[in-house]
């Protein structure tokens, strides 16, 4: 029942996503919610890394804003450093609503190859 729930979740959030490319929207501000920072932080490592391992690194500057949140132990701070790079948010509420905000993060296509993109998740 769980799987079958969140497989449904999981394609809903994928269609809304896709739409995306079909329709200009313009950013929106990026939700932060409270979450535990210890977690965050590993997972936000994490993402640097892969992005780096992916042959895309982050800029020196957003990578520089990622420490200092870090460094101030602030999920908050984290939350905002990492939020200029979201291309899009999928937002899940209790319901099992989706809804889906473009991000402020430049969407770019590449043809013939791939291009990593972030996507914020926020489950209510």
């Amino acid at each position: 029942m769980i799987r079958d729930r969140a497989a449904r979740l999981l394609l809903a959030a994928l269609m809304c996503l896709s739409c995306l490319t079909l329709i200009a929207q313009d950013a929106a501000e990026v939700p932060s919610i409270r979450v535990d920072v210890q977690p965050l932080s590993s997972n936000i490592r994490r993402l640097v890394q892969t992005f780096a391992l992916l042959g895309v690194p982050l800029e020196v500057d957003s990578i520089k804003r990622i420490e200092q949140a870090m460094e101030l132990g602030d999920a908050i701070a984290i939350q905002h450093a990492i939020d200029p790079l979201v291309l899009a948010t999928v937002t899940i509420n209790p319901e099992e609503r989706v809804s889906v905000q473009r991000g402020p993060a430049v969407a770019r296509l590449q043809q013939s190859g791939y291009r990593p993109m972030l996507v914020k998740v926020i489950n209510h």
